[in-house]
C-alpha cells in the first residue's frame, strides 16, 4: 500500500548480532502534507434517522421553505447542503453522552464550588466520585458499543458509524 515510504534498504554487513539477525540501514519518507489533510478533514455526520422519521412533519416543513429560497438554476446546485443542514437542525446529531447527565451534573457542582472555600476533604471526596462515576459511565457506553457491533456483525467503529 505505501511501497514509496521506506527506499534505500541496505544490509550492514559488518555487524554479526546473531545468526538470524541483520542490521538494516534505510531511508524512511513520510508524506507529511497527506496524512494532515486527512486528520484536517471535515467528515460528515451521521444523522439521527430514527429522529428524522419521528419529526417527519417538521422535515418536510423546512425543506419546503429552503426550497422556496433556492429558486434559481445556480442557487440549485446546494439542493444537497440545503437538505443536510434541514436534516441536522431537525433531527439534532446521533451523539451519546460519555459522562451521564448525573456525572455532569456533580462536575458542574465541583466547578461552581471551586470559588468558594472547600475543605481538602470535600474538595478529594468530590474528585473520587467524579472520576468513579466518569469511569463507570464509560465502562458502561464501551459495552453498549461491543454489544451493538456483536448484533449488527460488523466490526465496532462500523456498527457505531452506521447508526
Amino acid at each position: 500500500m505505501h511501497v514509496h515510504i521506506v527506499q534505500n534498504v541496505d544490509v550492514i554487513q559488518q555487524v554479526n548480532a546473531g545468526s538470524d539477525q541483520r542490521l538494516v540501514r534505510g531511508t524512511i519518507r513520510l508524506n507529511t502534507r497527506l496524512e494532515r489533510s486527512q486528520m484536517v478533514r471535515q467528515r460528515m455526520f451521521k444523522d439521527n434517522i430514527e429522529a428524522l422519521m419521528t419529526k417527519e412533519v417538521q422535515l418536510q416543513l423546512k425543506l419546503h421553505n429552503c426550497f422556496m429560497i433556492l429558486s434559481s438554476q445556480e442557487e440549485a446546485e446546494k439542493v444537497t447542503e440545503a437538505i443536510q443542514v434541514c436534516a441536522a437542525e431537525t433531527a439534532g446529531k446521533n451523539k451519546e453522552d460519555k459522562p451521564k447527565l448525573k456525572t455532569k451534573e456533580i462536575m458542574k457542582k465541583r466547578r461552581e464550588m471551586a470559588g468558594k472555600n472547600l475543605t481538602a476533604g470535600e474538595k478529594i471526596d468530590l474528585c473520587k466520585t467524579i472520576r468513579k462515576r466518569i469511569r463507570e459511565d464509560l465502562g458502561e457506553h464501551n459495552t453498549l458499543r461491543v454489544k451493538r457491533a456483536i448484533t449488527s456483525g460488523k466490526g465496532s467503529k462500523k456498527a457505531t458509524n452506521s447508526e
